[in-house]
């Protein structure tokens, strides 16, 4: 057979299943009779499907999907590989899984081969790799069938593992889960020796980047189409940014699609982040631009599954028929630079909004003017606790982001908060003062940014006030005056502020952490420019004391003043401005409901 199609982590077998019954699907299309339908089943899933997984039972239900109603499929032939995970009998030794194909020399040729005087193995050395879990110079021949089963595959699809590190191996003893971390380490520093550009894509966290790795390394080099499921903060995060770019790199991504319905965000089982599927392509010369598809609502059932693949063929870009979504396209500069974002949005006009206002270079970024949110939550809550304004020591800070918290553009603190650990008296640095609290608030800010909330319920993005306070959910920014602090809020709070806060989210998309490093790229206008700050300082004391609607409320006229303060003060064009603002009301983590639901 010239097609293979394998899973490197495939569970259950609910992927190759899809996979099997698409080619059933396109056979019958084709006129294949019934005994058609079970010789070209048995020749599929005996020579064509392959998968590769760690647990048995999985495996076995794997075999059972893919042989369902066709007793003639041999289960000895079926391309279904155990994959060797934890200690070994001899207990000196652990495997982790398919990454193990790292160690074979089909996968990845022999770190001595390429480095005769081992110069390679010298250096990781000096980097503390464990090189006794270092695979040997022989194969091992265990694993003989599952190197023949993938590599130089066709199709490879996958919803990489997305353990981390530390919870690998938990049902074995401490010193095998430890040198199971130390393996994923060495494999870690092996295959950025062998391929420098992964230096930057493995991840000390999530064991998810390696098996992206290993997928490069087991497709066809010249026509090679990579499926995986994928969360959504993996396409939109800053930790994720080299492997996106790494993958631009070395495929073109052909498609990015995510589900926009509230409650349909993922594609696995057993998990509320929401998750795309990106479809990305061995491709030569100039690639093409990628394809964002954004659906409205899911598919149920297999009729429907045909009936999104038909609709999605008869579609380049625009509405989808049949009320499925949108299709639109990034263009390839984007995505080669590891701007994904177009994925976070339902809207394609407001994806290419926020792209564009994120690159004006006539805003400089926080960073740019000096002004670095900290993020205080974690501090605050590993070395202080809850108190009362009464209690000596204590010190106000903004706590809640949600309905209840923030209500209007003035910060108000709602909770005070006091070292967990009191330390005597005569060693405070300040008599009054526990070193502790001054630490925390030599961070306190007249400005506040939000550190992730519910996109829906919430109902500001930035607060400012004449005092300043450290936040646990708001990262304060200093070297601000009030005044400067004020202007900012306003331009945060606006559309073109939350277009771009709301570009990179971490998590999920209804519920979005944002990174102090992220935040600091957002542009804002120069808060050195006295005739910008006068405008956008006046709105906000026209609008400090006005209670603000939730966000999905909708539209509102607080949000239209800071608009029109932020167009008039930079000579924007307030009708798009206004349109940007109504399409942001409609977005379906921001409303709350789907662009086909109603409430």
């Amino acid at each position: 057979m010239d097609h293979r199609t394998t899973d490197l982590a495939c569970g259950s077998g609910t992927l190759l299943a899809g996979i099997l019954t698409e080619m059933k699907r396109r056979a019958k299309e084709q006129g294949a009779s019934t005994s058609r339908l079970r010789e070209l089943q048995k020749l599929a899933v005996e020579e064509v499907i392959s998968g590769l997984d760690i647990n048995p039972v999985s495996l076995q239900l794997a075999a059972a999907q893919l042989i369902a109603g066709n007793h003639a499929i041999s289960y000895g032939k079926m391309g279904l590989h155990q994959m060797p995970y934890g200690p070994h009998r001899n207990g000196s030794d652990v495997a982790v899984g398919s990454l193990e194909l790292f160690g074979q020399s089909a996968i990845l040729p022999r770190l001595s081969g390429l480095h005769p005087e081992y110069e390679v193995l010298n250096r990781l050395k000096s980097k503390r790799v464990h090189l006794d879990l270092i695979p040997g110079e022989d194969d091992d021949p265990l694993l003989e069938d599952s190197v023949k089963a993938v590599k130089g595959v066709q199709l490879l699809v996958m919803n990489p593992p997305f353990t981390n590190r530390t919870k690998m191996g938990e049902k074995y003893p401490s010193e095998a889960q430890k040198k199971m971390r130390q393996k994923i380490d060495s494999l870690n520093a092996i295959v950025s020796e062998y391929d420098p550009d992964m230096l930057g894509f493995v991840d000390k966290n999530s064991i998810g980047p390696l098996f992206v790795a290993l997928a490069d390394r087991c497709l066809d080099g010249t026509s090679g189409i990579l499926a995986m499921i994928n969360p959504a903060i993996a396409i939109t995060t800053t930790s994720g940014h080299e492997e996106r770019v790494i993958l631009a790199r070395r495929f073109h991504i052909h498609t990015i699609l995510t589900s926009h319905v509230p409650d349909q965000t993922n594609l696995s089982q057993n998990t509320k982040i929401n998750e795309s599927i990106i479809i990305a392509q061995r491709f030569e010369g100039e690639k093409p631009p990628t394809r964002i598809i954004s659906l409205d609502r899911f598919p149920l059932n297999e009729g429907e599954v045909a009936n999104l693949h038909q609709c999605l063929s008869n579609c380049t870009t625009g509405l989808i028929s049949d009320g499925w979504g949108e299709v639109s396209e990034w263009p390839a500069g984007r995505i080669e630079k590891g701007d994904w974002s177009a994925a976070v949005w339902r809207s394609p006009h407001l994806a290419q909004r926020a792209s564009e206002i994120a690159n004006i270079e006539s805003l400089p970024t926080l960073r740019d003017q000096n002004l670095v949110p900290a993020a205080t939550g974690r501090v605050l809550r590993g070395d202080f606790k809850s108190s009362t304004s009464d209690k000596s020591g204590s010190f106000p800070i903004l706590k809640s982001k949600g309905a209840e918290g923030q209500t209007n553009i003035r910060a108000i603190p709602d909770e005070h908060w006091i070292p967990k650990n009191p330390v005597r008296q005569e060693s405070f640095i300040n008599e009054q003062e526990h070193p502790k609290t001054t630490k925390i608030l030599s961070k306190a800010g007249y400005l506040l940014i939000t550190a992730g909330q519910n996109i829906s319920t919430a109902r500001l993005t930035a607060v400012a006030s004449e005092e300043k306070y450290v936040g646990n959910g708001w990262m304060p920014v200093a070297n601000l005056t009030p005044n400067q602090a004020k202007a900012a809020a306003v331009f945060l709070n606006s559309t073109a502020g939350r277009l771009q806060i709301m570009r990179f989210p971490g998590r999920t998309l209804q519920f979005p952490v944002y990174s102090a490093k992220e935040t600091e790229n957002i542009r804002i206008p120069d808060l050195t420019d006295g005739q910008i700050i006068d405008a956008l300082v006046d709105c906000w004391h026209r609008t400090a004391d006005m209670e603000v609607p939730q966000f999905r409320d909708g539209e509102c006229e607080v949000r239209r003043l800071w608009d029109e303060a932020v167009a008039t003060a930079l000579g924007w064009d307030l009708e798009e401005f206004s349109k940007l603002r109504h399409l942001l009301h409609r977005e379906p983590f921001v409303r709350g409901l789907g662009y086909n639901q109603y409430g």
